[in-house]
């Protein structure tokens, strides 16, 4: 397998377990009344938005999504790990589509999020 799909790879899957280990931070905190709240992917790109730095860290998580879809649409197409053309085989390369697709999309919500969210503050601050 080429190097730079390794690496888009790598980085798409660091993006999916930060997301994931934010989710798992939230729930903790709101199970313990500690000021959290049970989290899906969606208040992660909320959570992060709130931060110091936050369209920094949205646009970087936009980037690793983005990575990992482009890494699922690969396993769909290119099928680097010899999943095979039968019918269990298209069946599980059908699904990397799939996910690619979400995981797409929730790229774009976060881009959008970064980008839309300054572009918002600048003007309420004027008023």
């Amino acid at each position: 397998m080429d190097k730079n799909i390794k690496t888009m790879a790598r980085t798409g899957f660091v993006a999916k377990g930060v997301v994931y280990g934010i989710i798992g931070i939230l729930t903790f905190k709101a199970a313990f009344d500690m000021g959290g709240q049970k989290a899906g992917q969606m208040q992660v790109l909320e959570w992060l938005e709130k931060q110091t730095f936050g369209n920094i860290l949205l646009v970087l998580m936009a980037l690793g999504l983005l990575c990992y879809a482009a890494w699922r649409f690969v396993q769909a197409v290119k099928d680097p790990e010899h999943i095979g053309d039968d019918k269990k085989g298209k069946a599980k390369r059908t699904g990397f589509f799939f996910s690619g697709l979400l995981y797409l999309g929730l790229a774009v919500l976060a881009a959008l999020k970064a980008f839309g969210s300054s572009t918002g503050s600048s003007g309420s601050s004027g008023s």
